[in-house]
């Protein structure tokens, strides 16, 4: 089966609906993952992944707004609401991040201040960069989706080009920051930054 997999806040929720209306299949729980360790995937009978990536500033930023909102783009019952202050706790936690240290009443202002990428975002996608597995996995940049959909189609063997809709504004833009935390966003995140500014969009 086809799964889509994250360390999340890059549209994968988006993704696995549209795989899902276009596929027919509706066990949405089990296309779309968080999975950091490749190990765990193999002879679990996945025949395809494509993993979903986009640059850490963008990545944190919709983790935090999610302490003041939940939008449609955020699950798979397309409700809005209230967002959750322990959400970011609890996303780290579920994709096997540096959870102990983040406490859960932290705004991104204390998670900034702290100093260190507790996500380990850039960790979780080197462990699939350097990974050989025994399904195909295609590398997507989220930003780019919406240009590569005939090349997803393709390498999803769908009959069909993939219905993603309209592009969607990315909810982290929502979440301003200081000069000061900008400053703090580039002491941790640069290195990871420049790192997935030099993928290409699709491979």
């Amino acid at each position: 089966h086809i799964v889509v997999n994250s360390f999340g806040g890059c549209g994968s929720k988006h993704l696995t609906k549209s795989i899902s209306h276009s596929t027919g299949n509706y066990s949405l729980e089990k296309i779309h993952l968080h999975e950091r360790y490749p190990n765990m995937l193999k002879g679990t009978g996945i025949d395809k992944m494509v993993f979903l990536f986009s640059d850490p500033y963008s990545v944190v930023k919709s983790f935090f707004w999610r302490q003041k909102i939940k939008t449609e783009q955020h699950g798979f019952n397309s409700l809005s609401g209230g967002g959750s202050q322990a959400w970011p706790f609890q996303h780290c936690k579920n994709i096997t991040g540096d959870f102990e240290p983040l406490d859960i009443a932290w705004t991104i202002q204390e998670f900034l201040e702290n100093g260190q990428d507790l996500f380990k975002l850039e960790e979780f996608i080197d462990s699939w960069l350097c990974e050989t597995l025994d399904f195909p996995i295609l590398f997507l940049r989220y930003d780019s989706m919406w240009d590569h959909i005939d090349e997803v189609s393709r390498f999803l063997d769908m009959e069909k080009p993939l219905d993603l809709g309209v592009k969607l504004s990315r909810t982290s833009e929502k979440l301003s920051l200081s000069d000061t935390q900008i400053a703090q966003f580039t002491k941790i995140y640069e290195g990871f930054f420049q790192k997935v500014s030099s993928l290409e969009n699709i491979f």
